[in-house]
């Protein structure tokens, strides 16, 4: 065995445990209950762009996004905060495909957010906070303008280079 297959070995073994550790995780977009998890956002994209959460399912079936939704917090550095719709989703995600969805151009609070993934039975199923919040703790630090925050496999990172639409780069990468 050469030092290829070796690295090549130790790669896939931290794939295998960062990926169990990253939806176990209580905050970390989590849930997974249906094979789907918060993967990926972008809180202050460059000028002219939206911001965007991207969604990744793990599963080996295809899942149907009617009536599934995505929330975020009004006020969320304040005891009055509220959780809101921030999109209703559509669409279909293929077993192991990602998505992301444009949210908008300030709908998330560059300071602080939190953001829900609620399948079509109202039922919570993943969720990242960022920055500062009074009604959920923090995952990962207010990301900075380009940054992406994205699950790694040792948690919730910000990443220079975003990946929309292609699976996060391992933290040998970054």
């Amino acid at each position: 065995m050469n030092i290829k297959h070796i690295v090549a070995i130790f790669g896939a073994v931290a794939v295998a445990v960062g990926l169990v550790a990253g939806v176990a995780q209580a905050g970390g977009g989590g849930g997974g209950v249906f094979g789907l998890i918060i993967n990926e956002l972008m809180v202050i994209p460059a000028t002219g762009e939206k911001e965007w959460v991207e969604l990744w399912n793990k599963g080996t079936e295809d899942i149907d996004l009617a009536g599934w939704k995505l929330t975020e917090l009004t006020s969320p550095q304040t005891a009055s905060s509220t959780e809101n719709t921030l999109l209703d989703l559509l669409g279909v995600i293929p077993a192991g495909g990602l998505m992301a969805f444009d949210v908008g151009t300030t709908k998330l609070n560059n300071a602080g957010d939190s953001v829900g993934l609620y399948n079509a039975n109202g039922i919570e199923v993943g969720r990242i906070t960022y920055g500062t919040t009074t009604l959920f703790p923090s995952d990962v630090g207010a990301p900075s303008a380009g940054y992406s925050t994205a699950l790694k496999f040792v948690g919730w990172k910000a990443v220079v280079s975003p990946t929309k639409n292609l699976l996060n780069r391992g933290w040998w990468q970054e």
